[in-house]
């Protein structure tokens, strides 16, 4: 056995989910893509003692991982955790289930238990109790859709995963000094929305398998960038009651709405924000629009990255 391993793992876009609320069938599912950045670098190495290395917030979500972990498989031996890269929390990206899963993809090997299935992964840090597009996400990259759960306790099931155009690339824009719901705020936002409704579930529906999944497959980034736009502005609807509009920052909103004036389609928020994801259809018409838009005031202290899908999922790297 090596005493030595690392895991790279990339961050999740969530586009929106597909049924909240559901008074039967399936709930939640969603829609979302899986990006190369800014994605998540840990390693794990034999240790006499259990240690947890990096940014503190961040080695505390190791430890609290390990930790569930340990509840289900005790035959671990102790280990040395190490945040080697690591995207930020709270915006967006899904970095709870990238860092969990992480952690339990490492701790796995080390308990020689290889033959976890996804659930099993997923269940052993508590990861996928709504979506389940990271889980997905982590295993197998892509742009993916989720059909959603039928009982509390499974992971939402995997409806379709596409490859990402390689040569499509992604600007996300993160406001300064905000951050997105998550834990017991997250929980009871969910809880005091009212039931997505029928009639909102059927459009997304269509919208996913009619324009977004054709659109991947023949590579045609105007057709995929209108139905980005409206699929989110959907979602962004149902979702204003707790967020005060489309998007959570109403900054974001201002430049969603700029930014479609200028004819430039396919903007949305990723899960509970504040980050948002303009889709462009090249490497140089994202440098364009961040040149042209993006780098100039009012939005010019906002922090902007290009990325590109990821079309694999976490990958273990051995080391003597």
């Amino acid at each position: 056995m090596k005493t030595r391993l690392a895991i790279r793992t990339g961050s999740r876009l969530h586009l929106g989910p597909l049924a909240v609320g559901a008074p039967s069938g399936r709930r939640f599912g969603g829609v979302g893509l899986m990006i190369d950045q800014p994605g998540y670098h840990l390693r794990a190495e034999s240790a006499p003692e259990w240690s947890y290395e990096g940014p503190a917030d961040v080695a505390q979500r190791l430890q609290q991982f390990a930790d569930r972990f340990r509840q289900h498989i005790p035959d671990v031996p102790s280990l040395r955790l190490t945040v080697l890269h690591a995207g930020p929390s709270h915006a967006g990206l899904g970095s709870g289930t990238q860092i969990g899963l992480a952690v339990a993809r490492l701790l796995s090997q080390f308990a020689r238990r290889t033959e976890f299935s996804v659930d099993e992964l997923a269940h052993s840090v508590g990861r996928g109790q709504r979506s389940a597009l990271g889980v997905h996400g982590f295993v197998h990259g892509g742009f993916l859709v989720e059909g959603g759960k039928l009982t509390d306790t499974e992971v939402g099931a995997l409806a379709a995963r596409l490859e990402f155009p390689d040569d499509w690339r992604i600007i996300l824009v993160q406001p300064p000094r905000t951050v997105g719901l998550s834990g017991a705020a997250e929980q009871q936002a969910f809880e005091s929305l009212a039931p997505m409704p029928h009639g909102l579930t059927t459009e997304l529906c269509r919208i996913v398998l009619m324009e977004l999944l054709p659109a991947l497959t023949r590579k045609h980034f105007e057709e995929f960038a209108h139905a980005v736009g409206h699929f989110s502005r959907l979602v962004g609807d149902y979702f204003a009651p707790q967020q005060g509009g489309w998007f959570a920052d109403r900054r974001m909103e201002a430049l969603s709405l700029d930014l479609e004036s200028r004819g430039w389609l396919g903007v949305a928020q990723s899960s509970w924000g504040p980050t948002i994801a303009i889709f462009c259809p090249s490497a140089a018409a994202a440098e364009q629009l961040i040149g042209d838009v993006l780098s100039r005031p009012p939005w010019a202290d906002c922090q902007t990255r290009i990325v590109s899908g990821l079309n694999h999922g976490a990958e273990l790297i051995t080391a003597d």
